[in-house]
């Protein structure tokens, strides 16, 4: 299964999408990216339909504080 999809939000969190999905793939883990300019809230549900247990959300303003925001697309909050 795949374990992480990477969304960006902006062209500088594009950028750190592909680094990072990169690094992944070398250490030998399954990551995605979205490689289109979509809405993230497409690209969220392309995730979502990957079978990614996470999505890592990166923008310019995660990329300056060097954090990303994750969900988890396995354990969906109970309405």
């Amino acid at each position: 299964p795949l374990g992480v999809y990477f969304v960006h939000a902006d062209e500088r969190g594009f950028q750190e999408t592909l680094l990072q999905v990169q690094k992944m793939r070398k250490q030998g883990l399954k990551a995605e990216m979205d490689l289109s300019l979509r809405p993230v809230k497409k690209q969220l549900a392309r995730a979502d339909k990957s079978g990614a247990q996470f999505a890592v959300i990166l923008g310019s303003p995660e990329v300056e504080s060097g954090q990303a925001t994750v969900k988890n697309l396995v354990q969906k909050p109970q309405e």
